[in-house]
């Protein structure tokens, strides 16, 4: 007996569709006598399964490689030169026939250190500390995306997510960041630098550019005081740094008319994009209280985990230190205190987690959790992540922050996701209803504690080109 598999293809253009099928292979269930018996070319006419580089499939070509996809650049509508806790806003064009290709979006911008005094240094992430918020919409104020604390979940992910040769290397030269913390611009230095934009909820897919609203794209910038550390006891101010020669780097698809035609048609003149994408939460909790609670006002249909940091408040405006640098949040003096952490729906229990974080315990099992969170395996050996066990376990706010070694890493991150997600599947847990809470149980410490709360959730996006519909954008997440 012999089973034929076919494998077929058709022209996406939808005019005349033209089958072709091709022989992929046979399984022909024979014994080994029979088998013994033949040449290499009979055995290979029964189709044996050839090694890869053996095979010599045609292939076909494909929409819109007619022309190079072309590198544009826009420069800022509101202003050509910025300071810090100052915006920047750009606006992409609509009523375009193309595609825009945000995959690897980033700004290009001068950074000039006009101190006199001090040189200001950099995290681990590098310039990526200087966007505090990103707001991504349409020219007719309807908003797609907003993420505040769009610092520090760039933090976190570099932490997670980066390791100590690209923090010294590629990521040194277009972000400024490095393993130890020791990058700074000198005073009275001029360094370009890049800054990417990811995770903003238009860079997983093509992005039509056919609406008959702009796309904007805004970025609110940190203050001086935050994004930098002082390498003396200088107080940096926002007059003290010049932001100039600003532009935002984007790729462009561009189709031949019946291509574009064709791509229309085939999606009925609705283009659907389902992106993941953040929203953000903050809060305090003061220095003596061992309880606290936070009601979050994220309400969405599909949420995907949920990320948690503690940073110390008196770090965010001392010159010496890290802003960046986060802890657990519980103990004095550096002594570490166990912290509870309780995430509940509808008072129905999510998540309880205790952290044991006295002594050298440390929570090992909070980065596996982080890790398994975002879809990762604790057993991937080619994700090592950019921290150290000791930098993880500083969890405690006896550390100054004043260097990389003594600025923390440590990190909560819950996944809200069912394991059944998969190509062209995107659950999550709906919360659009009800109460949505998260407690904290924990040993009172000496300063406040600056609390960072980041959703991650399925958005989806719908670009209506059909006639009498005004081609324009409908958000619903």
């Amino acid at each position: 007996m012999k089973i034929l598999f076919w494998f077929l293809k058709y022209d996406i253009t939808n005019e005349l569709i033209n089958f072709q099928a091709t022989k992929l292979f046979f399984c022909s269930y024979t014994d080994d006598n029979n088998n013994k018996n033949k040449t290499m070319a009979e055995k290979l006419s029964m189709a044996e399964l050839l090694p890869e580089d053996l095979q010599y499939p045609l292939f076909h070509e494909g929409l819109g490689m007619k022309g190079a996809k072309e590198n544009l650049s826009i420069g800022p509508y509101n202003n050509t030169t910025f300071a810090p806790s100052g915006t920047i806003k750009f606006e992409i064009p609509g009523n375009q026939q193309a595609f825009a290709d945000f995959s690897n979006l980033y700004v290009q911008m001068d950074i000039t250190n006009n101190t006199g005094d001090t040189a200001m240094n950099l995290s681990r992430h590098g310039v990526m500390s200087m966007i505090s918020r990103v707001i991504v919409g349409t020219n007719s104020n309807k908003t797609f995306v907003d993420i505040s604390g769009y610092n520090v979940l760039q933090n976190v992910k570099i932490i997670k997510e980066a390791d100590k040769s690209w923090l010294d290397n590629n990521g040194n030269i277009m972000f400024l960041t490095s393993s130890d913390g020791s990058k700074n611009i000198a005073d009275a230095a001029t360094m370009r630098v890049l800054i990417p934009l990811n995770d903003i909820g238009i860079d997983e897919r093509a992005f039509p550019l056919a609406s008959s609203e702009n796309l904007r794209i805004e970025l609110q910038l940190e203050s001086a005081l935050a994004a930098f550390r002082a390498t003396t006891s200088f107080a940096i101010a926002d007059a003290d740094v010049a932001i100039t020669n600003v532009s935002l780097h984007y790729d462009v698809i561009k189709l031949e008319n019946h291509e574009y035609d064709a791509i229309l048609a085939k999606h009925g003149g609705v283009f659907n994009l389902t992106t993941s994408v953040w929203q953000a939460q903050d809060g305090i909790i003061t220095a003596a209280d061992t309880t606290a609670a936070f009601t979050m006002g994220f309400s969405k249909r599909r949420a995907k985990r949920l990320l948690i940091t503690q940073r110390n408040v008196d770090h965010t405006t001392n010159t010496l230190a890290n802003s960046f640098s986060m802890d657990a949040g519980s103990g004095t003096n550096g002594t570490p205190g166990d912290l509870t952490i309780s995430l509940k729906h509808n008072g129905k229990e999510v998540k309880t987690q205790t952290m044991a974080l006295s002594g050298s315990k440390g929570g090992p099992q909070i980065l596996a959790e982080a890790i398994k969170s975002g879809g990762g395996n604790i057993f991937d050996w080619n994700n090592p992540g950019c921290t150290t066990r000791t930098g993880y376990f500083t969890m405690r706010e006896a550390a100054a922050a004043t260097s990389d070694a003594t600025s923390s890493r440590f990190f909560i991150e819950i996944d809200l996701q069912n394991g059944v997600e998969g190509s062209g599947v995107a659950q999550g847990m709906n919360i659009a209803i009800g109460n949505f809470t998260l407690a904290f149980t924990r040993t009172a410490t000496t300063e406040n504690r600056q609390v960072n709360m980041f959703l991650e959730y399925y958005n989806e996006l719908t670009l209506d080109l059909r006639p009498g519909a005004g081609a324009v954008w409908t958000v619903a997440n």
